[in-house]
């Protein structure tokens, strides 16, 4: 992939916002729920109205089906250049994802460390966030306190790690929280910070914006709203940790909100699923 420039989208169409997280692929039954909802929503409205497309990140880890996600992902981003937006997660980071099993994952098909380290080399080029008709702010994990200005996150020279610390990291590991009124330390996740609802609220006014759409938690119904509905948490994989809806977010040419809920998958199948991509594995191996 060539490197994507941090960019403002506009509204040409319907913008549609997924968090796949690790998967697209979760499982290869949610593989093909994904694949079939892309070809159902998402690609007819890249080929018609060239409507701008952001995902929010954590493409990879914690699931069985990484690289399948990944190619699929890419091969969208260069199909539909100017349609298709990429945004990091904290996952597309190396010390997170050697760790998590996007690694493991390689070496278990047959990759080499190179592959890996191929990969990281395109996560530092994905943008941080990402800006809907001057109305809507889109980041993984949300706001920070450094941000003063989003001429920062575009003065951003990529290729870039993650620092444990600032502005990059809060854009993809902060949380929002009824726990504080404005930034804390987050302890829970021991970096960046988790900001309460006067915190969001500030934040809409001193940037005239209307509303915040991250990603980075799982949520029982595949989608929560914060501070009176002016933050969306949006979650795209379904049965992730115990039963929950997955969710996609739509927003039309006059900004207006629409969400689609998954229903959740059976435990039983993600199992066979498991074991399935196992034998497969195996016969890979074989040849």
């Amino acid at each position: 992939l060539p490197i994507i420039n941090n960019r403002q989208f506009s509204t040409l169409g319907v913008t549609y916002i997924y968090i796949y997280h690790a998967v697209f692929a979760w499982r290869k039954k949610t593989f093909h729920t994904c694949l079939t909802l892309i070809s159902e929503e998402t690609a007819p409205s890249m080929c018609s109205t060239l409507a701008d497309d952001p995902s929010l990140g954590d493409y990879i880890d914690r699931g069985y089906r990484n690289l399948e996600v990944i190619a699929l992902l890419f091969t969208l981003k260069i199909l539909y250049p100017e349609a298709v937006f990429l945004l990091r997660g904290n996952h597309e980071a190396s010390p997170v994802n050697r760790n998590y099993g996007f690694k493991q994952e390689v070496r278990n098909r047959g990759f080499s460390t190179l592959f890996w380290l191929t990969a990281q080399i395109t996560f530092n080029c994905l943008p941080l966030a990402a800006v809907i008709a001057s109305k809507i702010f889109c980041a993984h994990g949300g706001i920070s306190p450094f941000l003063k200005d989003f001429d920062q996150i575009r003065n951003f020279q990529r290729p870039l790690n993650v620092p444990s610390d600032g502005l990059i990291a809060d854009l993809l590991w902060a949380d929002p929280s009824d726990d504080t009124e404005n930034f804390t330390p987050n302890e829970i996740r021991n970096t960046s910070v988790i900001y309460g609802q006067n915190a969001v609220r500030q934040f809409c006014n001193d940037f005239s914006i209307d509303l915040i759409i991250r990603a980075h938690e799982c949520v029982e119904e595949g989608f929560a709203y914060f501070a009176d509905g002016k933050l969306i948490t949006i979650f795209s994989c379904p049965n992730y940790n115990g039963n929950n809806n997955g969710a996609a977010l739509i927003i039309d040419e006059e900004c207006k909100i629409e969400i689609t809920a998954f229903c959740s998958i059976s435990s039983s199948s993600s199992v066979e699923d498991e074991e399935n991509l196992n034998v497969e594995q195996e016969e890979e191996k074989k040849h």
